[in-house]
């Protein structure tokens, strides 16, 4: 993992990720077990040969922010290679073979969807090629298989074997989490992005010039486009690493002891998004109802001299600084073409894109040019993004029958875990972690339901409670 931060290009790094997928399908002797555990590491690196198709003319936008007008950008990547991969040796497995796991109502919810989407774009008109749009369909699809895999995988394994599993899984996590929060960290301090290919820009975002927004310190993105989008993943991904950890754990072992972890509260702090902020109180007000004994029999235990004092004091006034200034451009923001102004147009746009597109939607990633198209008050003009509101952004793109559709797998994961999981522990990270999913959703463009935490969620579901048993 940490080896493709220093890969020279992006051709370098197709070469790094072919030999990787070798090595694994050589250790493995198993196309499926090659998929099983490939699958999230070449996930981890949005690297590959890029286009961009202008959407928006500059002449038509006119707007100081976006001189070269509106763009939408797609990358065809190694990770992209194994997705279609898998979907043809799924489709053969699926003809010649018999599947050993049985049909569950969730991955039908979750294969219904992907057909929706199919029918939103062949409903709508493309702003781009249309192997783009299947090329994003793809993905989606290739989560629900490896999600079927390995669920399937799981099944027919040994306990040794499923133990390996979890372990490995607990490593990988880990990795991501240190990677992630290591890169934001270092483009903290640099006050710029580091140079990797990895990386999604070579430039950081200028931030500062918004009515909500202080130049106080430089914002980082990490490994994505958006600080918002490196924020909301790093603390799913946190939420997937305590959910193995916890069944991994040795008996006398505690969260504390984890020190590793204080390294991706810096980075979640650093990238200043709010809604994570409001999201991650929530998750820990959980957990502070959980842990209140073990807490506060620790706080009393605590004793810090030297360099742990000086940290300690540093994070304090590093959070004091972060939270004060963020909240503060919130409260005091509400002029014109204020953030909570331009937030309030696009989800008027969005609702009126509903009305008309109802129940299939425009299309995934087709909200941009049907809403710059479709405007009629022209606010679209001032600010030619997603609405943000990943419900309504859902909604707009999919339809009422593909929100419909995700709120019942997200209702069918909620009500199993009611049925078959009693620790109250687990039952907060599955319930909180898709409330903090949903906080998150209010205010920010991600759609983005199927993260790693909700997918070992099912896998738990499917394989260790499927017969109630914690």
């Amino acid at each position: 993992m940490a080896g493709c931060l220093f890969v020279p290009n992006v051709k370098w790094y197709f070469v790094w990720s072919s030999g990787y997928l070798l090595w694994v399908w050589w250790l493995t002797k198993s196309w499926q077990k090659t998929v099983v555990y490939a699958f999230w590491p070449l996930s981890f690196y949005y690297v590959g040969q890029l286009y961009v198709f202008r959407i928006i003319q500059p002449e038509d936008l006119n707007h100081p922010l976006y001189p070269d007008g509106r763009s939408l950008f797609f990358k065809f990547t190694p990770f992209l290679v194994l997705e279609m991969t898998m979907m043809v040796s799924w489709v053969i497995r699926m003809l010649t073979t018999k599947f050993g796991l049985k049909s569950w109502v969730v991955i039908n919810i979750l294969l219904i969807i992907v057909l929706i989407q199919v029918l939103s774009l062949i409903n709508s008109d493309l702003a781009m090629p249309g192997l783009v749009y299947l090329a994003n369909i793809a993905s989606q699809l290739a989560v629900v298989v490896w999600l079927w895999w390995t669920i399937d995988y799981l099944r027919q394994s040994e306990n040794v074997e499923k133990g390996r599993f979890w372990t490995y899984l607990l490593a990988l996590i880990k990795s991501f989490l240190v990677i992630g929060s290591g890169i934001v960290v270092a483009q903290g301090v640099k006050g710029s992005t580091l140079g990797l290919v990895v990386e999604q820009s070579s430039i950081l975002p200028y931030y500062g010039a918004g009515s909500d927004e202080s130049p106080l310190l430089i914002r980082p993105i990490g490994l994505q486009a958006h600080a918002n989008m490196a924020s909301y993943y790093l603390l799913m991904e946190l939420e997937a690493w305590i959910l193995v950890w916890l069944g991994r754990k040795k008996n006398n072992e505690e969260i504390w002891s984890q020190r590793w972890i204080l390294l991706v509260i810096v980075a979640l702090l650093w990238l200043q998004s709010r809604t994570i902020f409001v999201a991650g109180f929530i998750w820990l007000c959980g957990w502070g109802y959980l842990y209140f004994d073990q807490i506060k029999e620790r706080v009393g235990k605590i004793y810090l001299k030297g360099w742990r004092l000086w940290g300690a004091v540093l994070l304090i006034l590093f959070s004091g600084i972060i939270l004060t200034n963020r909240f503060w451009g919130t409260i005091s923001s509400r002029g014109v073409n204020s953030g909570w102004e331009t937030r309030i147009r696009s989800v008027e746009v969005a609702t009126r894109l509903i009305q008309r597109h109802g129940w299939l939607g425009v299309g995934i990633s087709n909200y941009i040019p049907v809403a710059y198209r479709e405007d009629i008050g022209s606010a679209m003009r001032q600010f030619p993004e997603a609405v943000h509101n990943g419900w309504l952004l859902i909604t707009a793109e999919q339809g009422l029958i593909g929100l419909g559709l995700w709120l019942g797998f997200i209702w069918m994961v909620v009500r199993q875990t009611l049925r078959l999981v009693t620790d109250s522990k687990i039952r907060w990270l599955v319930i909180g972690g898709l409330i903090t999913q949903s906080v998150v959703f209010m205010f920010q463009p991600i759609t983005d339901i199927l993260t790693i935490n909700v997918l070992l969620v099912v896998i738990l579901l499917a394989t260790k409670y499927e017969k109630g048993k914690d």
